[in-house]
């Protein structure tokens, strides 16, 4: 902080002491003191002076002629400057400005110690002039301190920039980023500790997926053997063999559930998506239910929606609500699909089960979170389906949350925003 502040300090300064010293430049350049350069007005009055020494007007008519005010003064009369009485006395013009600064011109006479007095003269047009340029360097004044500013802001803008680029990479799971290679930049140090965030965050992940992939391997060769280690067992009553199967059942489908949740982590599901019918993948998913279960399952879908979307994943999804809703429903499953005007599509799958408490509503999509007293592990199921739901749906920048259903049980909302 304290170095972007005294570095923007440093510039902004430097920046009005070089823009005050430009501009002061200029000023002398385009509007040079009167004094020092004689404007036409001045000039033609001492050309008037000249012309009066040879053929003499009245100061009246002179004065209704130049429409000014005019007037006679001895030179002793006026207490001059040095470098006034100087310029009188070389014949030169002498110009000053009044307590209304309206010019006054006074010129010596060649032949007299008389002095012509002009004026006092107002230079509305002078001072118009004066105005505009005072306009035009003060634009100018502006227009380089903008110009300062956007050339010390467009590095940092450009840097900030990149560091939401890699902080997009690093949302979508990428996390193989590379800093910025400028390390005079102000914002070098946030981005070497998003830097090192990522390689740690990729070590993390790699670690993961090593150890479930190494715990999966590991468990399926000695289930493996079970396996076979069963059907080799005669002395074994049947009941025993059958319990005892059902216990590597149930731990070859963890071993599954646990593998394609960690493989979701991974998948990119813009990798795979493309305009899809969703009625068709719903009536897919309803299809299989209804081959393999008893209960009544009502669809009430429209007769196309088209959205884009990855396929794969979001059957997989209603086909773990559809298979919670089969499971634990007394008689009937109703599964919905909505498109609204907007684009957006809800999925929704209620059955007529026992329903889940408010309280365990917000819990029951993180991963292994079972209810021990409706959703127990009898019925089948190790808290994976719904996270992997809520993952899929995160994927598609949607959501998923659970309501009570109108016909007793529970209603769950796939919300999926338009693509």
């Amino acid at each position: 902080m304290n170095r972007l502040f005294f570095h923007l300090f440093l510039v902004i300064v430097l920046g009005l002491v070089t823009i005050n010293w430009l501009t002061e430049s200029l000023w002398q350049q385009w509007y040079p003191q009167i004094n020092n350069e004689n404007p036409p007005l001045v000039k033609s009055l001492s050309v008037i002076v000249e012309q009066q020494t040879l053929q003499p007007l009245p100061l009246s008519s002179l004065s209704t002629m130049l429409n000014m005010p005019v007037s006679m003064l001895a030179l002793q009369e006026v207490a001059w400057l040095p470098a006034q009485l100087q310029q009188l006395t070389a014949h030169k013009p002498v110009v000053t400005y009044d307590a209304f600064d309206q010019l006054i011109v006074y010129v010596k006479e060649q032949r007299s110690q008389q002095v012509y007095m002009f004026g006092p003269i107002k230079v509305s047009a002078m001072e118009a002039e004066h105005n505009t340029l005072k306009i035009m360097l003060l634009c100018l004044s502006y227009l380089l301190l903008a110009l300062i500013i956007y050339l010390w802001s467009k590095p940092l803008w450009q840097d900030l920039n990149r560091l939401n680029a890699m902080t997009a990479q690093i949302a979508k799971g990428n996390f193989a980023i590379t800093g910025l290679k400028s390390k005079s930049s102000p914002i070098s140090n946030i981005v070497k500790t998003f830097d090192t965030m990522a390689q740690r965050v990729t070590q993390l992940v790699s670690d993961q997926r090593q150890l479930v992939n190494a715990v999966s391997h590991e468990l399926r060769t000695p289930l493996a053997r079970l396996r076979f280690s069963l059907e080799m067992l005669e002395q074994v009553p049947e009941q025993h063999r059958s319990e005892m199967k059902q216990d590597v059942t149930e731990m070859s489908t963890l071993i599954d559930e646990m593998l394609n949740y960690a493989r979701l982590e991974n998948i990119d599901a813009s990798d795979n998506k493309q305009q899809n019918d969703l009625v068709l993948i719903v009536n897919q998913v309803v299809d299989k239910g209804i081959r393999l279960s008893d209960k009544q399952i009502q669809c009430h879908l429209p007769t196309h929606c088209e959205f884009y979307c990855n396929a794969v994943l979001i059957e997989r999804a209603l086909q773990n609500l559809l298979s919670n809703a089969i499971r634990y429903a007394k008689q009937q499953v109703v599964v919905s699909l909505t498109q609204h005007e907007s684009g957006n599509i809800e999925l929704i799958v209620e059955d007529d089960g026992c329903g889940i408490p408010r309280e365990e509503r917000d819990k029951v999509f993180d991963a292994f979170y079972r209810i021990d007293k409706s959703r127990n592990k009898a019925l089948g199921g190790f808290g994976l389906g719904l996270a992997i739901v809520e993952r899929i749906c995160r994927s598609h920048r949607g959501y998923c949350q659970v309501n009570e259903s109108s016909l007793g049980g529970c209603k769950f909302i796939i919300s999926l925003p338009k693509a």
